[in-house]
Parts: C-alpha cells; structure tokens; sequence
C-alpha cells in the first residue's frame, strides 16, 4: 500500500485522491509520496527521537528525527522539531537552517516563522 503525506498527515494513497484535486495538493504532489516501508522507517526514527528527548538525550535524538527527516524531506514538522531541539543545544545555525527549511515546506504554518524569529532573537539578529 502506498502512502501520501500532506500537511503533515499521513493518508492512504486511495483517500488521497480527492485531496489531489486541490490546487494546493498539487503542488505538493511530487513532493509527498513515499512508500510504505519508508514511511514506517520514518515514524519508527520519528519516534526512537521523541523517547530519547522525553529522557533529555536530545543528542541521540537529533540522531534519529536527522534519519526520519532523510526518509521523508517533504515533511516540515520533523525539520521543525530538529531546529528546536538544535536551538535547545545553542547550535544556531543548524536551528535556523531547519526551522527555515519547515517554513519553505508549510509557507502557511505561522509557528514556523515564529519559532525561526525566536532563533534569530536569541542569536541578535534584528535591526
């Protein structure tokens, strides 16, 4: 069975179609197709990345959102979550590369922005 993930969301290819009719979804659509094997890959790193942040191993789970993020690059949550926990450890620069990465993938998702002005705030970039 093959999957597509829009915004976020993960559907079956076959409910998906009615989403590709979209403008947006459109878009999208060379973007966000994967196959299953890789998409439970992904949730499987997705996953292992939250465990070790829930026991604050935020190094080893940079590890496994990194491996999630190379399954699925269409997939602007997991780089949201690597520019945080990258902020979390004061590396600026990989923060601010991932959290621009989420926003150019999800332009709507305004946490984006906000979280990448808050990197930039730490780092006194502002005029």
């Amino acid at each position: 069975m093959t999957f597509a993930i829009f915004n976020g969301i993960y559907f079956a290819l076959s409910m998906f179609t009615d989403l590709l009719r979209s403008q947006r979804a459109k878009l999208y659509q060379s973007k966000i197709l994967i196959r299953e094997d890789k998409m439970e890959n992904f949730e499987k790193e997705y996953h292992l990345g939250l465990k070790y942040f829930q026991e604050n191993n935020v190094n080893d789970a940079i590890k496994h959102w990194e491996k999630a993020a190379k399954l699925n690059p269409a997939s602007a949550k997991i780089f949201s979550i690597l520019g945080n926990a990258y902020k979390i450890l004061n590396d600026f620069d990989s923060s601010t590369y991932n959290i621009e990465k989420a926003a150019q993938l999800d332009p709507d998702n305004f946490r984006y922005l906000y979280n990448l002005g808050l990197v930039l705030f730490e780092q006194k970039r502002y005029n």
